[in-house]
């Protein structure tokens, strides 16, 4: 199993992660690094610290860079859709809805205007 080293970067520094963690998988020593970091963030803002400067620089064995995580990423609320992306949706189902009721009321006028024609032509045939 490969095994990553997770450096901790704070504004006092980098502390190096010697003996490093055996993992699957990049992506699993990504996620063990998200997990410690939300741990660490708990913990630094109960002592009244600030970890969004906090950094996870993950190496793999030979010590090259694999991937960093910033905790400010963790840190960050989930984006959610704006008030004014909601009213443009709003607004284009509703100019949809106004056009779909349109043309269903000129299929019907053309369907009435067939039918008084047919009744029409087949008066004439008579």
């Amino acid at each position: 199993m490969p095994r990553f080293h997770f450096h901790l970067a704070t504004p006092a520094g980098l502390e190096r992660d010697e003996i490093g963690s055996d993992c699957a998988s990049a992506e699993v020593a990504y996620l063990d690094a998200r997990q410690a970091a939300m741990e660490i963030s708990h913990d630094s803002v109960r002592q009244g610290g600030d970890p969004a400067g906090y950094r996870f620089e993950i190496c793999d064995a030979k010590g090259r860079l694999i991937q960093v995580l910033p905790f400010a990423e963790i840190l960050a609320p989930p984006a959610r859709p704006t008030p004014h992306g909601q009213d443009v949706l709003r607004s284009r189902v509703l100019a949809s809805l106004s056009r779909s009721r349109q043309l269903q009321a000129e299929l019907t006028a053309g369907f009435e205007e067939a039918r008084t024609s047919l009744a029409r032509t087949f008066a004439l045939l008579r």
